[in-house]
């Protein structure tokens, strides 16, 4: 797609959006969203047209398997992003947090309900999602791509 060509491209992406996502007082659900849809799809970018079905037959279909098994909230990502795909109700709370203070508004295109606010910040059970977001980008880095990095 365009310059992403390869995974380690696309994760640049992703992490250099949580950076920004987190800096952001008003919270983007467009960034949150690109996000949470890279985080769960990029396993299949590291390996491409992997049915987790099949016996995994190289690093790259066993960390596929390994993610969803072992990372702590990937399936919580998994299950927004499938949610979110699909306007399927999720099997966790989902909450919003909202600043209503208008001196704060950095933009009000991203303002749904003036009487509400903008978005302050997002919950996955009372867990801020960006602890979630967090553990998921660890995961990979430290399962994927540093390892890929020394394999060089």
């Amino acid at each position: 797609m365009f310059d992403i060509k390869a995974p380690e491209n696309y994760f640049y992406h992703i992490k250099n959006s949580i950076e920004k996502y987190k800096l952001d007082t008003n919270k983007k659900i467009e960034r949150l969203f690109f996000i949470i849809n890279g985080l769960n799809h990029l396993r299949e970018w590291i390996a491409p047209n992997y049915d987790f079905n099949n016996k995994a037959e190289n690093d790259a279909q066993k960390f596929y398997n390994d993610i969803y098994v072992k990372s702590k909230y990937f399936k919580d990502i998994n299950n927004i992003c499938n949610g979110i795909k699909h306007l399927k109700s999720q099997n966790k709370k989902l909450k919003t947090s909202y600043n209503s203070n208008v001196d704060e508004w950095e933009n009000v295109d991203n303002i749904l309900d003036v009487d509400i606010g903008i978005p302050s910040d997002y919950y996955v059970d009372d867990k801020n999602i960006i602890e979630i977001i967090e553990e998921v980008a660890k995961y990979y880095e430290d399962k994927w791509f540093i390892i890929l990095a020394n394999k060089k």
